[in-house]
């Protein structure tokens, strides 16, 4: 296993399944995760983010937990601006990055406000609920909302299928 990647999952507590990433999640991982050296950040999870770090930027170590052919999946949180997100990221046995998926949070996009949680009930699979957050009315309209899982194939990919049936 790759030194580094042996000193990157200290930084992401062992957690146990179910549990469900939403809103307030990231004030537990604050709470109890100290921040990783850069050096490790900078080999081993910037090259990968879906987004360039800026002074904006915070990042929060959260947990990890392994898929059924024992791949890593670290789980952290990111708030940016007019974003907060909840990623997973895989890693093979040995500390290889094999994907990223951004699964929950609260975010701004094209005029609307959207709240995300994530349910992970099993190693393999990530179930995901969006609403579409009303600006006045306060009043959830279902239509807005959409549902979808997140396999975790057996080479560490994350497949997205439509969950709306569900």
């Amino acid at each position: 296993m790759n030194s580094n990647f042996s000193s990157l999952i200290k930084y992401f507590p062992l957690t146990q399944l179910p549990f469900t990433l939403e809103k307030g999640s990231e004030h537990e991982f604050g709470m109890n995760n100290d921040q990783f050296p850069a050096s490790v950040f900078d080999e081993l999870v910037a090259p990968y983010l879906p987004f360039e770090v800026d002074e904006f930027t915070e990042m929060i170590p959260g947990v990890h937990y392994r898929t059924l052919d024992n791949k890593y999946v670290i789980v952290f949180w990111v708030a940016k601006l007019l974003s907060h997100s909840f990623y997973l990221f895989t890693y093979s046995e040995d500390g290889e990055w094999l994907d990223n998926a951004e699964v929950a949070g609260f975010f701004y996009e094209n005029g609307q406000v959207l709240h995300r949680i994530a349910n992970i009930n099993d190693p393999q699979s990530i179930y995901i609920v969006e609403a579409v957050l009303p600006s006045d009315s306060g009043i959830l309209n279902p239509s807005s909302t959409s549902k979808w899982v997140i396999e975790i194939k057996p080479d560490g990919k994350f497949l997205q299928l439509d969950a709306s049936e569900l």
